[in-house]
This record gives C-alpha cells, sequence and structure tokens, in this order.
C-alpha cells in the first residue's frame, strides 16, 4: 500500500479505522499506542496467561498458579532504537513476579522478547523523577542474565499465525496444552 499521496486527514482516518478494527479483534484493549496492548496479547495466547482489567495496578496478567506478570512492548524507530520500556510504578514494592519485555522494530516484527524474574528486571532499571516511576533499559544483554527465560521464537510463532486465529481461541489451546510460563 503507497500512502505516499495520501491526505494528512485521510493518514489519520486510515489510523483511527485501524485502532476501532484491533480493538474489535481484540489484539489492543485501548486506544492507546497498539505496542503495548500488542504486546500483552501476544504474550498472554504464547503463555497461557490470564489478562487483568485494563489499568490494572502493578501487573497486567496472571498464570494457573497465580504469579504476576507485567507486561511492556516497545517500538524501535528510526528517530528513537532505546529499548525503554514504558514507566512501572512501586517497582521496589515488587506489584509483579515477572516482566516479560517485547521488542518490537518498527514495523511490528518481534526482534527480541524475554520473561524476567523481579529481581533481575530492577537491576536494569532507573528511576524517573519526571515520569515517578521506573523505566526498564530492556538491552539485548537481558536476555544473558541468570533466571531470564528468552520468549522470543514462542512469540514470533504466535504473531505468525495471529491472522488466522483470534488471540482469546489461542490462549485457551495453551492454557489446555500445557504451554505456558514457567
Amino acid at each position: 500500500m503507497n500512502l505516499t499521496s495520501t491526505s494528512v486527514l485521510e493518514l489519520l482516518e486510515l489510523y483511527a479505522d485501524v485502532a476501532d478494527e484491533l480493538r474489535r479483534r481484540k489484539i489492543c484493549r485501548t486506544a492507546n499506542n497498539p505496542a503495548g496492548d500488542y504486546a500483552e496479547s501476544l504474550v498472554s495466547a504464547a503463555l497461557g496467561l490470564t489478562l487483568t482489567a485494563n489499568s490494572h495496578r502493578g501487573y497486567d496478567a496472571l498464570d494457573r498458579i497465580g504469579k504476576r506478570f507485567e507486561i511492556k512492548g516497545r517500538r524501535l524507530s528510526t528517530k528513537n532504537e532505546r529499548p525503554q520500556l514504558s514507566v512501572i510504578r512501586d517497582m521496589p514494592a515488587a506489584p509483579f513476579d515477572y516482566l516479560v519485555g517485547v521488542v518490537f522494530d518498527r514495523r511490528y516484527r518481534i526482534s527480541y522478547a524475554a520473561q524476567v524474574p523481579h529481581a533481575v528486571a530492577i537491576r536494569y532499571a532507573s528511576f524517573s523523577t519526571r515520569q515517578k516511576g521506573h523505566v526498564v533499559d530492556f538491552r539485548r544483554a537481558i536476555l544473558s542474565e541468570s533466571g531470564v527465560i528468552d520468549r522470543t521464537e514462542e512469540l514470533r510463532t504466535i504473531q505468525a499465525t495471529a491472522d488466522s486465529y483470534n488471540y482469546q481461541e489461542m490462549t485457551s489451546a495453551a492454557s489446555t496444552s500445557g504451554r505456558g510460563a514457567r
């Protein structure tokens, strides 16, 4: 699709229509930047997690035994290639057991993803006074840390089959097949 001759208004209308359709398909849960919602959809489907209500404080999903997962997505762009995840509030209080970070390229293809224990995630975090919370520098080096599980291939598999399935059906299939968080 060549968008170079499309007007600004037409582009914004297309963006709004795409956002509405992603919500209808349950890929996105909010009208925010889709990277976070998309990461939540992929991760919950791949790991068989149950997503909490939108804007739940401290974590985004639970596994079958009650482990708490904070899920963050970051889309890199040509203007900003820093894999810094969005703010996490009250991080020292350990509101989650695992952080799952998903780093997308500029076209939303998965570059890498990992499930990181809280104790490791906090070592990669710094406090932002402006944002009043911690931000995690989710560099590729985090994959080599002890206790970290590389989830890249699992999520790429879900991403590749996403057009063929409903995410909720995939989540159900992941839960019943024994796949899920380790």
